[in-house]
């Protein structure tokens, strides 16, 4: 079953921002185990939330998130037995 499998690695499958909050986000998830397969192009997403009093609302960038794709993936790495 999939409880029992274990996995040498986790790897996070994504892009990055080539600018300062993606740098954040790389460097972040480098201070964990998990192995970042994320090539840097573009911005990276962010979502800011406005608050008032009263109500709230939240300005969003997609940033890198909206053009992912499977050419994005390295496929070597996903369909790898030791990763999960």
């Amino acid at each position: 079953t999939m409880m029992r499998m274990r996995f040498d690695k986790c790897v996070l499958h994504s892009l990055v921002g080539d600018d300062v909050y993606g740098r954040l986000v790389t460097e972040r998830v480098r201070q964990t185990p998990v192995v970042l397969s994320a090539p840097s192009v573009g911005g990276q997403g962010v979502c800011i939330c406005l608050s008032g009093s009263d109500d709230r609302a939240f300005v969003s960038y997609r940033g890198t998130v909206e053009r992912l794709c499977e050419r994005d993936l390295d496929k070597s790495i996903l369909i790898s037995e030791k990763t999960g």
